[in-house]
């Protein structure tokens, strides 16, 4: 745990930042290098959860970063809903915020969440603007077609409104690859859905789920992070292998939520 001398949040108001590896230390490493340079809060702990790394890749980490992380190792991938479910279980924050590793947070960035989650109207959860690395706008929040596919707000260069990416937005949901809730909120649901392992789905329907409870997704769009994505995925699996994943996931959750 590293903590500054500024900016002192009270005890019970501690973030717990969740980071999941998978055979990425590197990623892992300027994550959370990104995560102590740019975050003012005094109170936070980052957890990484190694999914089932070579031995090498997990020593990596407890040697480049092991005064600023709680490294929780698994001996198999449990995969990505899962793996933070575990990260969350053992937060002690009254928070917990999901972040993929390949994801590089800006300043004020975790600030700006808090803000939005505990002061706009019946908030539950909240995500920040993703830019690609180039700067390029990569989703500014999320909304469910009705067929069940997800429409990423600006992504492939699609035209949004004047000054709408620096606006706070209820949307349907924010991508799990940065997203603050409550943890009390996130246990209550019963974290991700393993329904959806290996991965995708898990965050949109984590989302309706928090909605049932009359609990709205926010997106804040003076929160910046620049993301990568998809870097592990396309380590693990093939073109194929990808697409027929988020195919199968696709027909649960719209056998779950078709109707709403």
């Amino acid at each position: 745990l590293n903590l500054s001398t500024g900016d002192v949040m009270q005890a019970n108001r501690k973030v717990s930042i969740i980071i999941v590896n998978r055979n990425r230390a590197d990623l892992t490493r300027d994550c959370v290098d990104a995560i102590v340079k740019h975050t003012d809060n005094a109170l936070y702990e980052i957890i990484v959860v190694d999914n089932g790394s070579t031995a090498a890749e997990v020593e990596t980490l407890v040697r480049a970063s092991l005064q600023n992380i709680e490294l929780i190792p698994l001996n198999r991938n449990m995969f990505f809903g899962e793996a933070n479910n575990i990260g969350a279980e053992n937060a002690t924050g009254e928070y917990v915020l999901f972040i993929n590793n390949d994801v590089n947070v800006t300043h004020g960035w975790l600030n700006q969440l808090l803000t939005v989650l505990n002061n706009e109207f019946c908030a539950g959860a909240v995500g920040p603007k993703f830019l690609y690395p180039d700067g390029k706008l990569q989703e500014a929040g999320a909304y469910i077609r009705s067929d069940g596919w997800a429409l990423q707000l600006g992504k492939g260069g699609m035209t949004l409104p004047p000054g709408y990416v620096d606006t706070i937005q209820v949307v349907d949901y924010c991508s799990a690859a940065c997203l603050l809730m409550r943890k009390s909120d996130f246990l209550n649901l019963g974290g991700f859905d393993p329904i959806f392992d290996p991965a995708y789905f898990e965050d949109t329907d984590l989302a309706l789920r928090l909605r049932s409870l009359g609990l709205l997704t926010y997106y804040c769009g003076q929160a910046v992070v620049y993301h990568q994505a998809e870097v592990t995925s396309r380590r693990e699996w093939t073109k194929d292998q990808f697409s027929g994943i988020v195919s199968a996931n696709h027909a649960k959750f719209v056998k779950r939520w078709g109707d709403f």
